[in-house]
């Protein structure tokens, strides 16, 4: 994850500390390794939907733009 993420490792620790905490991701220690899930398979459906939000406001600005060019 701190390669996919360019994030130090302390700062994906506390998020997923915090995403624990709330219940978001369940945690499963195998010695030193620490494997994460989804806590509920909803979040990917609620993280779709937000995608689609920002995809639409994406669009609207980018029309909005083209508008102002023209």
């Amino acid at each position: 994850m701190v390669e996919a993420l360019g994030s130090p490792q302390a700062t994906i620790s506390r998020h997923l500390k915090v995403l624990r905490e709330r219940g978001m991701v369940n945690s499963e220690r195998d010695g030193v390794n620490i494997y994460y899930s989804l806590a509920d398979q909803h979040v990917i459906e609620a993280l779709n939907l937000l995608r689609g939000v920002m995809a639409d406001i994406l669009a609207q600005r980018r029309r909005l733009a083209e508008a102002l060019t023209v």
